[in-house]
């Protein structure tokens, strides 16, 4: 009896909208299934689990209360660790070099000799500097 190997592979990224995930099966380069989990949604679940009878409830602050949690507290714990991830994402793309893409194809077009891509990297500051 044979065996069949099927790849499934999925990709999650943040948008402008929310957090997309992506799901590619086969060697297909087009994703199979595509779901968006959009911010305004994950910002009312992170509030409502901890509001009586929905987000529209007033938020549930049990001091003390190990079992529940207050919520005032974990709220303001995710609000923290989400303004720790954008800091730390900022940093990444502050200290990436930045390729300038459009000058290279345009260098290349214009010329008969060799146009090395390296040629074309700046830093974060310099890309900024030249965006005005």
């Amino acid at each position: 009896m044979g065996s069949t190997t099927l790849s499934v592979d999925t990709y999650t990224s943040l948008t402008l909208e929310g957090i997309e995930t992506s799901v590619y099966i086969g060697n297909d380069d087009d994703a199979s299934l595509v779901s968006v989990e959009y911010w305004e949604d994950i910002l009312e679940n992170v509030i409502g689990v901890h509001c009586l009878s929905g987000t529209d409830g007033p938020i549930v602050a049990d001091i003390g209360d190990e079992e529940f949690g207050n919520g005032i507290d974990e709220v303001l714990n995710t609000i923290e660790s989400l303004r720790d991830a954008a800091d730390r994402l900022e940093a990444k793309l502050k200290e990436r070099q930045v390729f300038l893409r459009d000058q290279w194809e345009f260098a290349k077009n214009v010329t008969t000799d060799p146009v090395e891509m390296s040629d074309f990297y700046v830093t974060f500051d310099e890309y900024m500097g030249e965006r005005g």
